[in-house]
């Protein structure tokens, strides 16, 4: 995890929890392992300042079968022993999957060949105002809220 104060690569300490009588490794504390210092992972990184990549992401909607979208998504090139690589956040990555306009690329929402668009959701009598209102009052709501409101429904469903 990178640490939004500092852009530092940070380790988050991993603790142990209990499901039943067994124990379970990966919930994670957000203290460095190394150095046991708190920290606030960055969740976004900057799509203008930041390097970009296309990565190739799966179409889950039935009408598709086996098929791909390609989105850009900011990056950070890390050092590591074997050599650079690049690292990004999940989130960046779950955006990636929608057509979120972040300054990346231009939101595809009149492609009908994408699940997630407001064309698509014609196919199944739902008008494109309709879908962009609702979209508009959740964001609304979630703003108001600080959040609390703030879900993005799975790909696919409709």
């Amino acid at each position: 995890m990178l640490d939004s104060a500092t852009g530092e690569l940070r380790l988050p300490q991993r603790l142990l929890a209990t499901a039943g009588k067994r124990r379970v490794n990966g919930i994670c504390k957000l203290e460095d392992e190394r150095t046991g210092k708190a920290f606030d992972p960055l969740l976004m990184l900057d799509p203008k300042t930041d390097e970009l990549v296309t990565v190739s992401l799966p179409e889950f909607s039935a009408e598709h079968g086996d098929s791909w979208v390609q989105s850009l998504v900011p990056v950070r090139k890390i050092k590591t022993p074997n050599g650079d690589v690049y690292a990004t956040t999940a989130f960046e990555l779950l955006v990636a999957r929608y057509p979120v306009n972040r300054d990346v690329k231009p939101a595809p929402y009149d492609e009908p060949e994408h699940s997630y668009s407001r064309v698509a959701g014609e196919i199944y009598q739902v008008s494109g105002d309709v879908v962009i209102r609702f979209a508009g009052e959740w964001a609304t709501t979630a703003e108001k809220s600080g959040g609390k409101y703030g879900v993005i429904i799975g790909a696919g469903i409709r």
